[in-house]
């Protein structure tokens, strides 16, 4: 009779320790999910070559073109918003 005791005092000392591990663990708000990265896009890969090489050393467009392309822009600000969206024929 004094074997038993032992036996089932370790009996009911595993019994919680079974049920416990038979439940789901607490929601804790992480996922047990890895994430992966997205495959890279042909875009992304383009666009991280040109980060990475640097700037060029001379400029891709005279300097007068690029001026003028800048003064164009600002101008087309300065006009009013047309009152309809059609193409102007029009010279002024």
């Amino acid at each position: 009779m004094s074997e038993i005791k032992p036996l089932l005092i370790a009996a009911l000392l595993t019994l919680p320790l079974a049920a416990v591990a038979e439940t789901p663990p607490p929601q804790s708000g992480f996922s047990d999910q890895v994430i992966q990265k997205p495959p890279r896009t042909e875009t992304s890969r383009l666009l991280e070559t040109q980060r990475r090489s640097g700037e060029p050393e001379e400029s891709e467009i005279p300097a007068s073109i690029y001026v003028d392309t800048q003064r164009r822009s600002a101008d087309t600000f300065r006009r009013p918003i047309p009152e309809t969206m059609r193409e102007d024929t029009t010279r002024r």
